[in-house]
């Protein structure tokens, strides 16, 4: 979740930049967007508006349309996430009185149409979203400080409140089967593990930046985590062993960022200027 909600170099491994926003003689539909994905069946990217709760879809020419206006001006909407042929949302902050509903929302990802809508009663922000080999998924409640994990359609607290240090962006590690998630108020920022093995959570690093937001991890294991205080995006090893690198930067408060694996791009959505940059990703060695 984004700045507004919290109480520009070295040589980067960037080719170029893509700038996805307002297409001449088109409009721009992005409104404070906060998390994109790529569906790579249909060739296009999934953007989610914080602004108005509509997600908005951009095709390979950059032009842009409505995905779905179903929980628009009920919900805002944060993480997004594809789960098999499902879009699933974080419906956040209410944008009317009815706080009753927020919670989990999956979308066909064919037609836009609701599939399901999972209440958590109780959440205060729903935030990110990712899933484990297993299948479950899970959810990080900015707000109220846990994580949420969910099972055949059912909600429960997987790590609870005063541990995590308000968590934001998440990722799944597959190698190490543990979430990646960024503690927002923890401590020196840090990046927190939480080991799906046993529930366990340790601190992996500490960033030591102001105003982290999204993370992801590319084929290679390299982890990337937006600021938006500096309207940067910062590189780790995949071991984290050496310090950071600036990725990319001049960026206009970048949200949550998306690694997309089929163009080797990252993706990030410009919550206030509402663009989005797509930079490429070129490998340091051979290993991709």
């Amino acid at each position: 979740m984004n700045r507004k909600y919290l109480s520009k170099t070295i040589q980067p491994i960037i080719f170029c930049v893509i700038l996805l926003g307002a297409v001449s003689n088109a409009q721009n539909l992005l409104n404070n967007p906060e998390s994109i994905v790529f569906d790579s069946d249909r060739n296009r990217y999934l953007v989610s508006n914080w602004g108005d709760g509509s997600i908005v879809q951009i095709d390979s020419n950059g032009v842009q349309s409505y995905f779905s206006t179903a929980i628009q001006k009920r919900y805002n909407v944060a993480g997004l996430y594809i789960f098999g042929d499902t879009l699933l949302a974080a419906s956040g902050d209410t944008l009317n009185s009815d706080t009753t509903g927020k919670g989990l929302t999956g979308f066909n990802l064919k037609t836009g149409e609701i599939i399901f809508h999972i209440p958590i009663p109780g959440i205060g922000l729903p935030n990110d979203i990712t899933s484990d080999k297993d299948g479950a998924i899970y959810l990080t409640d900015y707000w109220d400080d846990k994580l949420y994990k969910i099972k055949n359609h059912t909600p429960s607290v997987y790590i609870s409140k005063g541990i995590l240090g308000y968590p934001n962006g998440m990722v799944y590690d597959s190698v190490n089967n543990r979430l990646l998630i960024l503690s927002v108020m923890g401590p020196g920022a840090p990046i927190i593990s939480v080991d799906l093995n046993d529930s366990s959570v340790t601190t992996v690093i500490n960033t030591e930046l102001n105003g982290t937001d999204g993370i992801a991890m590319d084929k290679a294991g390299r982890i990337y985590i937006s600021e938006w205080t500096t309207d940067q995006i910062f590189m780790y090893d995949s071991n984290f062993n050496d310090p950071p690198e600036v990725f990319s930067k001049d960026h206009n408060d970048p949200a949550d960022i998306y690694y997309d694996k089929i163009n080797h791009l990252l993706a990030i959505p410009n919550f206030t200027s509402n663009t989005i940059d797509l930079v490429t990703i070129y490998p340091k060695s051979g290993s991709e």
